[in-house]
C-alpha cells in the first residue's frame, strides 16, 4: 500500500535543516500514524478517514472495535459492505445486542450459500458456545446470561470462570445448570485451577457448606504459588495428610514464600522426628534421621544457599535444623547475612542442630 503524505504537524515541528529531506518527514510520519484505518472507522472520524483511508488497510479490528462500543448500526454496515470479518476479541464485548447482530448475520449468510441448514445450526451453536465460554473466562456476567442455554454443556465455561477467579459468573453457572456430574468430575479440576490462581473466593464457593474434600493436591499447588489466603482456607476446610503438608512446606520454602511457610509450620506433624532435634544432647540415645526431617533439611539448606535470611530465621525457630552444615553452605555460597544469623543461633549449642 502507498505511503500517505507526510503529516503537516511534523513539518512544522522539525528544524529547518531536517525539512530539506522529505524522507525524514516521511519516516517520522510513519511512526506517528497507525498501521490501519480501524480506529478512525469505529470512532467515526470522518476527516481522518478521508485523508488517510486510501493509505491504510482495513482489518478485523474495525468490527471488533464497533462491537466493543456497542455500535450496532456500524456493525450492520460493515457486515453488509466489507469482508474483513472479526476476531475472537469480539466474543467478550459487553454489548450482547452487538454480538447477536454478528452471530445472526453471519449464520444467515452461511445458510444461504454453501452450508446445509442442519450444519448451519450446528455452527450457530458452536459460535454461541465459544462466545459463552469467552464471556465466562473474562468475567462478563451479562454475556454469560445472554448466551445461556440449558442445551449447552457448562463444563468449559465453568472451568474458565474458576481459573480466572470470576465468582459471580461461576455462581450463575452453578445455579442455572443442573450439572449431574458436577461434584464427580468438575469440582476437583475447578479447585485446582482456583488454587493455581490464588482465587480464595472461588474456593469458598466450590467447597460450600460443611463438606470436606481431600485437598492435598490443591494445597501443594497454592503453596507453590505463594497464595497464603488459599493455603489457610485449605488447611481449615480440607482433609490433608501430614506428608502432603510437608510437601507443600518444601514447595513454599524452595520458592521463597515466607508468608505461606508460617501457616504450614503451624500444621506440621509433631511426629516422625519433626520439630524435635534428631541429634539432641539431652537424649541418651540419638534417634535415626527420619525421611521427613531429611526432606525438610534439604529445603532448609537450599534457603541458606539462596540467602533467604527471613526464611532461615523462621525455620530455625520452629524446626531442628543442621546449623553446622548450614554454616558451611552459607560460607561456600558467600551468604554473609545468613552466616551472621547462623553464628548467633549456634552460640552455646551442645550439638550441631538447633533444638
Amino acid at each position: 500500500m502507498v505511503d500517505p503524505p507526510a503529516l503537516h504537524c511534523v513539518k512544522l515541528a522539525l528544524p529547518l535543516e531536517f525539512q530539506a529531506g522529505p524522507h525524514v518527514l516521511q519516516i517520522i510520519s510513519s511512526f506517528l500514524l497507525p498501521n490501519t484505518s480501524d480506529g478512525a472507522i469505529y470512532n467515526n472520524l470522518q476527516r481522518v478517514r478521508q485523508a488517510h483511508e486510501p493509505f491504510r488497510a482495513w482489518t478485523v479490528g474495525a468490527m471488533d472495535g464497533a462491537a466493543a462500543r456497542g455500535r450496532v448500526s456500524l456493525l450492520q454496515r460493515l457486515r453488509s459492505n466489507r469482508s474483513e470479518g472479526y476476531s475472537t476479541a469480539v466474543f467478550v464485548a459487553q454489548h450482547p445486542t452487538a454480538v447477536s447482530t454478528l452471530s445472526s448475520g453471519y449464520i444467515s449468510i452461511i445458510r444461504r450459500s454453501v452450508v446445509p441448514l442442519k450444519n448451519s445450526l450446528r455452527l450457530q451453536d458452536m459460535i454461541n458456545y465459544e462466545w459463552w465460554e469467552a464471556g465466562a473466562a473474562n468475567g462478563h456476567v451479562g454475556v454469560v446470561e445472554y448466551f445461556h442455554s440449558r442445551t449447552y454443556n457448562a463444563a468449559k465455561p465453568l472451568l474458565a470462570a474458576a481459573a480466572n477467579g470470576h465468582v459471580a459468573v461461576l455462581r450463575l453457572l452453578i445455579e442455572r445448570h443442573t450439572l449431574h456430574t458436577f461434584q464427580a468430575t468438575l469440582v476437583k479440576p475447578a479447585l485446582k485451577m482456583a488454587a493455581q490462581g490464588g482465587h480464595a473466593g472461588v474456593m469458598e464457593l466450590l467447597l460450600g457448606g460443611s463438606r470436606r474434600f481431600d485437598l492435598a493436591d490443591e494445597l501443594v499447588i497454592a503453596s507453590s504459588g505463594g497464595h497464603r489466603t488459599v493455603v489457610e482456607l485449605l488447611l481449615l476446610r480440607g482433609n490433608v495428610a501430614g506428608d502432603k503438608i510437608v510437601q507443600a512446606l518444601v514447595k513454599a520454602v524452595n520458592n521463597g514464600h515466607n508468608s505461606v511457610v508460617q501457616p504450614l509450620l503451624d500444621r506440621l506433624p509433631r511426629t516422625d522426628g519433626v520439630c524435635i532435634s534428631p541429634v539432641s544432647g539431652n537424649c541418651e540415645t540419638k534417634p535415626a534421621m527420619s525421611p521427613t526431617q531429611t526432606i525438610l533439611e534439604r529445603a532448609f539448606l537450599s534457603a541458606v544457599g539462596n540467602g533467604r535470611v527471613d526464611l532461615v530465621r523462621l525455620l530455625t525457630s520452629r524446626i531442628s535444623m543442621p546449623v553446622s552444615r548450614a554454616l558451611v553452605r552459607a560460607a561456600r555460597t558467600r551468604q554473609l547475612k545468613v552466616l551472621e544469623l547462623l553464628l548467633d543461633i549456634s552460640q552455646g549449642l551442645e550439638d550441631p542442630y538447633y533444638p
